[in-house]
């Protein structure tokens, strides 16, 4: 993922654009499945919703400061600063990965001390009753409740991706050269709000289960396209995004959550979380092509 910034400030230019958008595509591909494999592995299933929370706070801030720093270099001119500060965050990310260590197979509890043991990284439990490798893959694609999920994932990026596009060329045709600051401000608020929530979210699925969890992230998103299109000043739609920020936060949580819950005997945790997150993938694709075609055939509020 380091290169992707170099090539994009060093040859801005179709062929190597094209190219770095590919590796960073690969590169979230793989990122998400290993994080949440190596938080399952550190923390196990019981522990997992809390560390998935704290997972999203983390990541929450690093968008802030990733959309802070492209606003202040667009204020000072140095555009080209953004692409050079993002190749050296790599190094200190790659120091963090070295210092987690070898990977820890376990799971349950050690019969000495009684504390919790780390799952294994695959997301069973140890001796559990799994299938053999096919039948297991042939047994998560038959999930109903996989189905279900990853229909509701995709039906929510389908709703929520795209607004915040039309909204920023909207901002940009009534401001001009001012709406940058109100663009950075649309990625900051979602974040800062996901990353005051993250936890919070965790510890409120551990306690009170999935699925209120769930209704009340999927809920924001009518409620923030709503107000998008009933809003015209671009500055009121800044704190709009706050509902982004909640609904946002939910499912990033959720999805590593309930791939853990379809998985807890079968294994085949990071195949789960891969279908799920090509659901998601799906859903932005749907909501960037489906909202721009409505845009231009009925206007940006419709």
């Amino acid at each position: 993922s380091g290169s992707v910034p170099l090539l994009l400030a060093l040859f801005p230019r179709l062929f190597p654009v094209g190219a770095s958008l590919i590796l960073q595509a690969v590169a979230g591909s793989l990122l998400s499945p290993c994080i949440a494999a190596i938080s399952l592995a550190v923390a196990g299933h019981d522990g997992l919703s809390v560390r998935l929370g704290r997972n999203g706070r983390y990541g929450s801030i690093g968008a802030a400061l990733g959309a802070a720093i492209l606003a202040l270099c667009g204020l000072l001119g140095r555009e080209w600063g953004v692409f050079a500060i993002s190749a050296a965050l790599t190094v200190p990310a790659l120091l963090a990965l070295r210092a987690i260590g070898p990977d820890r197979q376990g799971g349950g509890h050690d019969a000495v001390s009684g504390e919790a043991k780390p799952a294994s990284l695959d997301g069973a439990d140890p001796g559990a009753n799994r299938p053999s490798g096919l039948r297991a893959a042939l047994a998560l694609l038959r999930d109903r409740r996989l189905v279900i999920f990853a229909l509701c994932v995709v039906l929510f990026q389908v709703a929520s991706i795209a607004i915040v596009q039309l909204a920023s060329v909207e901002v940009t045709r009534q401001m001009g050269a001012r709406a940058g600051m109100v663009i950075a401000a649309f990625v900051i608020v979602p974040q800062a709000i996901a990353a005051w929530l993250g936890p919070m979210i965790g510890r409120y699925a551990q306690s009170h289960g999935r699925r209120p969890v769930l209704l009340a992230g999927f809920a924001t998103v009518p409620l923030r396209d709503g107000l998008f299109a009933l809003i015209r000043n671009p500055l009121g739609l800044v704190p709009v995004q706050a509902l982004e920020g909640a609904g946002g936060g939910v499912l990033g949580v959720m999805l590593g959550l309930i791939a853990a819950d379809l998985t807890r005997t079968t294994g085949f945790y990071t195949s789960c979380l891969g279908l799920l997150e090509l659901a998601s993938t799906l859903g932005t694709a749907i909501s960037t092509l489906l909202a721009g075609w409505i845009a231009d055939r009925f206007g940006r509020p419709a």
